[in-house]
């Protein structure tokens, strides 16, 4: 549902199950609102300043990627069937 945002030599990959519906609707990344993903790589010093979901490609930029585990699917994790998630392309 969601590209991944990866490029060679990353110092960190975040990788999450699948898109949400919010996230696969607006294609960005963990756009729910309310969703704790984006301050909590602030609040850590993951990142400098505090993004929001429109802005994840700049996470490159911070040695930063994303990726999901099922990629071909949207929802809620409990949502998902156990055949949705591709561990030999992880």
């Amino acid at each position: 549902m969601l590209h991944d945002l990866l490029t060679p030599n990353l110092a960190l990959v975040i990788c999450g199950t699948a898109a949400g519906h919010e996230s696969a609707a607006r294609q960005q990344y963990y756009a729910k609102p309310g969703n704790r993903f984006w301050p909590t790589l602030f609040d850590t010093g993951l990142t400098p300043v505090q993004l929001a979901p429109n802005r994840y490609r700049e996470l490159l930029t911070y040695g930063i990627g994303l990726t999901d585990l099922a990629k071909g699917v949207q929802g809620m994790d409990h949502e998902l069937d156990a055949n949705a998630f591709d561990r030999t392309g992880l």
